[in-house]
């Protein structure tokens, strides 16, 4: 396989085990038939294409490399599934409320919750220190969240 998409009502989720970011973005505008861009970056490091009403955000993780291409903003985030014990301490206190504390009990819903949080700030153009305290119940944003492999993958778009 070298690369497979995903519709979804957010979206069209590219990804692949073998590409680059810069290949699966290539193979994906030349499937929405765009053919002539330039990405250009936000103030904050965020790229998008230039006078275009098409929006991609990128993630990988290990070997999965992941695009989202949507008709609005759109964040996206990749985490691989962990069987060891996850690290319960000053990550914990510092990016989770404590009510998302004290609802974690394994690596999928933590890696499920940073997720969310990590493609919220990717819609935002944020940085990930934009993720402390981040209550993700209180976003007006809508977010996908789906396993693929040993990947948990969430994509978050506004309202």
């Amino acid at each position: 396989m070298q690369w497979q998409k995903i519709k979804n009502s957010l979206g069209t989720f590219y990804y692949s085990f073998s590409k680059t970011s810069k290949e699966l973005l290539e193979i994906a505008l030349k499937e929405e038939k765009i053919t002539s861009y330039k990405i250009s970056k936000s103030i904050n490091g965020k790229p998008y294409i230039d006078n275009s009403n098409i929006f991609y955000n990128i993630s990988h993780k290990n070997k999965m490399v992941g695009l989202i291409i949507s008709d609005s903003e759109v964040g996206l985030d990749i985490e691989y599934i962990d069987t060891e014990n996850i690290k319960r301490g000053s990550t914990l206190k510092y990016f989770f409320t404590e009510k998302e504390r004290e609802s974690i009990t394994n690596n999928e819903e933590l890696l499920t919750l940073w997720t969310k949080k990590e493609s919220y700030i990717k819609l935002n153009g944020g940085m990930l220190r934009d993720a402390i305290g981040l209550d993700i119940n209180n976003t007006n944003v809508i977010y996908d969240t789906f396993k693929l492999d040993n990947y948990i993958i969430t994509i978050c778009k506004s309202k």
